[in-house]
């Protein structure tokens, strides 16, 4: 019987480490044809499931949104809008998911919405004031929700799942007449946090009585920093923490760092990456539940404490890294996170072309084996001296970066070890990362 047992637990252990830990391509079909009848290659950004079925915004003909029934192997066209009267798209921006719908801003001042009822596509005008671009919708229940409209003096209200929406009138008797609209956080019904500028300067404004009244308040993160992406793409909100992309690239090089907050007001860096050619920096950030994922150039990292330590997923050895351009939106599927990138091809001329493909990664291997292995205790924190670290892993590598991404400190050879003691005296004040064995990212401070 114990030979049994041995050999059930070999098995086991065998089963465990021959699960792929690398991105597997999923999908072969790089064209669709739009319901006009031309065929051609297409590139996703935002991705969304719903009732087993993926959706994605098509990036290359982008007044569409596309369907796969077959999770990620073949795409169809969901809906597609015609051009118009200018001869241009009318764009489509955002894919939101909340309850059994599906939301899709556009860039005249509709709103798509799949129609749980009917499972079909709605089309429905938010205003017939605004036909400007309408790229931020949230929700805080099924049935209420808030979006504004990019540059604009507007934001509207829906309490009917987004059937029908209404202005928040008394807006513009409590901001800044020139005000205009870059984004917000609804926190509830109640709290909203709403970011935009007046000028050149930004400005901050916050309601706790659903838009009765608005009052202004000033932002560390934003009033001090240089870094900051003025779009504010990646602004969201998972209890207790507002999180949002702190972001500077420019030609040469780039970086990026997210910042945590629970007020708003006072910011902490929970991600800083170190510097990359032709910029490193996130597309996207989303929670499921306690698990966390911010995706990019080159990076693509996970969370499973709030924030506090981050894995990057985005592995240099398989194939999903080859594709070096921006990742394009992904979805946490059944315990696979499913994501849309490029891969070069030779195409029937032979010529070099990059076509949209599909990656999934297995995170129910890496949730329930990896990171029990990569725990890692960092101590004293902060520290003026010495940082010791232990691991339940080999640690292989390290690298100290601090805010800019500049990298103060790496083993000059391979350590094999499970223990650290880092001599941080030259260290100036401040916050720094530490990434061990080019993965594994976390924060302390140096006194």
């Amino acid at each position: 019987m114990k030979f049994v047992y041995t050999l059930a637990l070999l098995f086991i252990l065998t089963h465990i480490n021959t699960i792929s830990r690398e991105w597997e391509v999923i999908d072969n079909n790089t064209t669709i044809i739009n319901p006009e009848g031309v065929e051609f290659h297409f590139k996703t950004f935002e991705m969304e499931e719903l009732f087993g079925k993926f959706y994605a915004v098509n990036l290359v003909n982008t007044n569409g949104v596309l369907v796969s029934t077959d999770l990620g192997k073949s795409w169809e066209v969901s809906f597609y809008e015609s051009l118009n009267s200018f001869g241009k798209s009318n764009i489509v921006y955002d894919l939101i998911k909340q309850g059994n719908q599906l939301y899709v801003p556009a860039d005249n001042g509709t709103l798509h919405i799949l129609d749980n009822k009917n499972k079909s596509w709605r089309k429905l005008p938010i205003s017939i004031d605004f036909k400007t671009s309408a790229q931020y919708l949230q929700f805080v229940s099924d049935s209420v929700g808030y979006i504004g409209y990019h540059n604009s003096h507007a934001f509207y209200k829906t309490t009917d799942g987004g059937f029908s929406w209404s202005p928040l009138k008394k807006i513009s008797k409590s901001i800044h007449k020139n005000f205009r609209f870059l984004n917000f956080v609804a926190v509830d019904e109640n709290k909203i946090y709403m970011v935009g500028t007046v000028g050149d300067s930004l400005y901050f404004y916050k309601t706790t009585n659903s838009g009765d009244s608005w009052t202004s308040f000033e932002s560390e993160l934003f009033e001090e920093s240089d870094l900051i992406n003025h779009e504010y793409y990646n602004l969201t909100y998972e209890a207790p923490y507002f999180y949002v992309e702190n972001r500077y690239k420019d030609e040469i090089v780039g970086r990026t760092s997210l910042m945590r907050s629970v007020d708003f007001i006072k910011w902490e860096p929970v991600f800083v990456s170190d510097f990359i050619d032709f910029g490193k920096f996130i597309h996207g950030i989303k929670f499921y539940g306690n698990q966390g994922f911010a995706l990019g150039t080159q990076v693509f990292l996970y969370t499973s404490d709030g924030g506090d330590s981050w894995y990057d997923i985005y592995d240099e050895n398989d194939s999903f890294y080859e594709n070096r351009n921006p990742i394009n939106g992904f979805i946490y599927y059944n315990g696979f996170i499913y994501a849309a990138g490029s891969k070069e091809e030779i195409d029937n001329q032979g010529h070099k072309i990059r076509v949209n493909k599909f990656f999934r990664f297995d995170m129910r291997n890496f949730t329930n084996v990896e990171n029990e292995k990569l725990r890692v205790s960092l101590y004293p924190n902060p520290s003026e001296s010495i940082l010791y670290i232990e691991s339940e892993d080999i640690i292989n590598t390290y690298e100290i970066i601090d805010l800019t991404g500049k990298i103060h400190n790496r083993n000059q050879s391979q350590i094999n070890d499970y223990r650290l003691n880092i001599n941080i005296e030259n260290l100036k004040s401040g916050t720094y990362f530490i990434r061990i064995n080019e993965r594994l990212y976390k924060r302390f401070v140096k006194k």
